[in-house]
């Protein structure tokens, strides 16, 4: 549920910051065997699997290759690669190729993926916070692919449901403040799961939303 990239980023041999040095110091090494250059800044990718109470746990056989492979990872990119309703990863490495993994996780549940795109630009809106409501509670997403290091995941809001789910409503705040209940353009009381929707704007219902104080809803 929460993969993480590591590479040890700080210069090895710069002191920085174990003892005392108040700032980075420049490198200017002579690499001529990149591989092995890098080797000194290989670590170990992690996959930390929900316990559905809102706690973590590393789950290194569920990992497979994406942890047992050891580089010096930097930008860590998900997306349904390869179409079949699930996340895959796309790793990239210093002082190596970029690596794909792809998600054979055992199948359970449904999933329901969403774009919100500009109706007249065709454009992603990027800062858009959708709300799913399931037959069993409310997710929410914002679509914010810029959340790894010099990359953009797939700008497709993925949302996981469990088998006795179905979704009955979507509600999109666009970024700069309307609020919809889509969609006109969907004339059905559930919607179907195990497919990617296309929101646009302009298409829904408008919703009214009160502000609080705090500035929520």
């Amino acid at each position: 549920d929460l993969p993480h990239v590591n590479g040890f980023v700080v210069p090895c041999r710069s002191g920085f910051p174990y003892h005392g040095e108040d700032r980075f110091q420049e490198r200017n090494d002579d690499i001529t065997d990149e591989a092995g250059y890098w080797k000194e800044y290989a670590d170990r990718n992690m996959l930390l699997m929900g316990n559905g109470a809102g706690g973590f746990s590393e789950d290194s056989e569920a990992g497979g290759d994406f942890v047992r492979d050891i580089a010096s990872g930097r930008g860590l990119i998900y997306g349904n690669f390869d179409n079949d309703g699930d996340l895959d990863l796309l790793v990239t490495n210093c002082g190596g190729r970029a690596r794909l993994y792809r998600n054979d996780l055992p199948k359970s549940g449904n999933w329901l993926r969403i774009r919100v795109v500009d109706h007249v630009s065709g454009r992603d809106t990027l800062g858009s916070t959708v709300i799913v409501g399931t037959s069993e509670r409310r997710l929410t997403q914002i679509l914010a692919p810029q959340s790894s290091y010099l990359a953009s995941h797939e700008p497709v809001l993925h949302f996981g449901l469990r088998p006795t789910e179905s979704v009955e409503s979507v509600t999109v705040y666009w970024p700069d403040g309307p609020v919809e209940m889509a969609g006109e353009e969907y004339p059905r009381d559930r919607w179907e799961v195990n497919r990617l929707e296309t929101l646009r704007r302009g298409t829904g219902t408008p919703v009214a939303v009160e502000i609080n104080s705090t500035g929520q809803d």
